[in-house]
């Protein structure tokens, strides 16, 4: 048994529940739900450096009546550079029978803890499985397939992608791209759009939030494939809600051109994932968008 393992993949693929499971199969205990006061475990989501010593000391402390004990960190790819160092201390000279489970984005990760962790890479689900899923919960058809689309086959957010709210978010998104690439650039009602309110200087701003815009890139990554699949001549008809929509970026955009924008997206939701601020992500995308124009 390794003494540090990274469960890595998108949101919405159950990462906490199988480190929750990994963490009592480990442990000795009859399940997950055994976890509940168990002393000899520990799960957080707290990022900050104080938080990490502490759980350094935590580990360092002689487990009487046990030999084993066990640490999750939940996102660990939101810990800062200084946090990791911290935790890197732990994972160089691990104590004996202590495992660390880290879960979130293994980019997100420095070099010196990946390479100190066994990487379980989760995949994701068959996009017509994960369809079908959703059909058994009472989806509509045509939603339950674009949801499954839009998540690339991981079904928690799939779920999210077949409520009401993202539906809504979901055609505001798309009649901004529309003003965008046919139209005047939408750049501050598009802000406004994926922002959220946060405190500053006593006041309360507007804020880009990571959530909605990586939620708009992989609207956006799919409109895009859309408009290229029809090029080929190979397009399904996941997206027939947005016919007309897609048949402008046909008329309009070249093939090399859809595809750049594709690569230029793609480049976003990497920068994203690395943690990158999400306001400077989305005004590198939309002059990356408009700079052929």
């Amino acid at each position: 048994m390794p003494h540090a393992i990274v469960l890595a993949g998108s949101r919405g693929m159950g990462k906490k529940a199988r480190a929750r499971v990994l963490a009592a199969g480990y442990l000795g205990l009859p399940g997950e739900h055994a976890l509940a006061g168990c002393p000899y475990y520990l799960e957080t989501a707290d990022p900050s450096v104080e938080n990490v010593r502490n759980i350094s000391r935590f580990v360092a402390l002689q487990a009487f009546g046990r030999s084993r004990r066990c640490v999750v960190f939940f996102d660990a790819h939101k810990l800062s550079p200084q946090a990791q160092n911290a935790l890197l201390k732990s994972l160089e000279e691990p104590p004996a029978d202590t495992l660390f489970l880290l879960t979130g984005n293994e980019a997100g990760l420095l070099p010196t803890i990946r390479s100190r962790c066994m990487i379980l890479r989760l995949g994701a689900s068959p996009v017509d499985e994960v369809a079908r899923e959703l059909e058994t919960e009472g989806v509509p058809q045509a939603r339950a397939r674009l949801a499954a689309s839009l998540s690339g086959g991981v079904l928690g957010l799939a779920r999210e992608y077949a409520g009401e709210e993202f539906t809504a978010f979901r055609a505001h998104v798309i009649a901004e791209i529309e003003k965008l690439l046919f139209g005047l650039p939408p750049y501050l009602s598009l802000a406004t759009l994926l922002s959220g309110q946060a405190e500053g200087g006593g006041k309360k701003k507007s804020t880009v939030q990571p959530e909605p815009l990586r939620q708009f890139l992989a609207i956006l990554s799919s409109l895009l494939r859309d408009a290229l699949a029809e090029k080929e001549g190979s397009r399904d008809a996941v997206n027939t809600d947005k016919a007309a929509l897609i048949e402008k970026f046909t008329s309009r955009f070249t093939f090399a051109r859809i595809q750049r924008m594709i690569k230029r997206t793609l480049a976003a939701e990497r920068h994203l994932q690395q943690n990158g601020n999400a306001g400077l992500v989305l005004d590198w995308l939309l002059a990356q968008l408009t700079i052929d124009n």
